[in-house]
């Protein structure tokens, strides 16, 4: 998986996510010869695949990463989150390798396969926790403590019912995008769904493939560095 950010390229391998920095400005265009003007260094990750937390050590196989508005990461590991703070990497919420459904203080809930993430306009990080069939949020609460919620969606039912957040039904879940009005989109395997103001809505007719039908428009584009604090959509 790749993704841009303004002048930097993302690369997201098994183990590895690795950065090309650009030493031009990003609205040039490259030609071949001044390829070499790009270097790739590793962001996060290990090569031996380490558990270990610290400068640029990771742990079991990332998936998804986006970035909030101060230049933090965070990175989707399937069963938790990690966070990557001044070149630190930290378990945010969920356990390695240990799936279910709990929610609470990030210490102690649990997800089962995240598929996707964003960053929310309220700062929050929103999670398609794909094994689960349901969108999660991971916040902070007054006391700063970060703490996992469940917001649409039943943990571990499978379907497709419209409704209030918590009465829908989301089948496997993975792509997630904000619009600039907050309201937040759910890719649904081959169903698009939205939800507003604590309701969730189908948007489009399933062709029945199970298989999504326009999964590029849910690709990040950031438009900049990270830090611009901008958004999917």
């Amino acid at each position: 998986m790749s993704t841009r950010l303004g002048s930097l390229s993302v690369v997201i391998t098994c183990t590895l996510i690795c950065v090309a920095r650009s030493q031009v400005p990003r609205s040039v265009i490259l030609p071949i010869p001044d390829l070499n003007k790009w270097h790739v260094e590793i962001f996060y990750g290990a090569v031996d695949d380490s558990t270990e937390r610290g400068p640029l050590i990771g742990s079991g196989h990332p998936g998804m990463m986006v970035f909030d508005e101060y230049g933090n990461a965070y990175v989707a590991h399937g069963t938790y989150m990690a966070m990557v703070i001044g070149g630190t990497i930290h378990r945010l919420a969920g356990l390695p390798g240990i799936p279910g459904g709990a929610d609470g203080p990030s210490d102690r809930a649990v997800f089962r396969s995240i598929c996707s993430i964003t960053y929310g306009p309220d700062g929050a990080i929103y999670v398609g926790d794909s094994g689960n069939h349901c969108i999660k949020k991971v916040f902070r609460d007054e006391t700063a403590r970060w703490m996992v919620t469940t917001i649409a969606g039943v943990p571990g039912h499978s379907g497709c019912h419209d409704g209030p957040s918590r009465e829908a039904l989301f089948s496997r879940p993975d792509g997630l995008a904000f619009d600039r009005a907050g309201n937040l989109y759910v890719l649904d395997q081959d169903r698009l769904r939205k939800m507003s103001q604590g309701r969730v809505t189908t948007l489009n007719a399933p062709r029945g493939s199970g298989w999504p039908p326009c999964r590029s428009a849910f690709q990040p584009d950031y438009g900049g560095l990270p830090g611009d604090g901008r958004r999917w959509g």
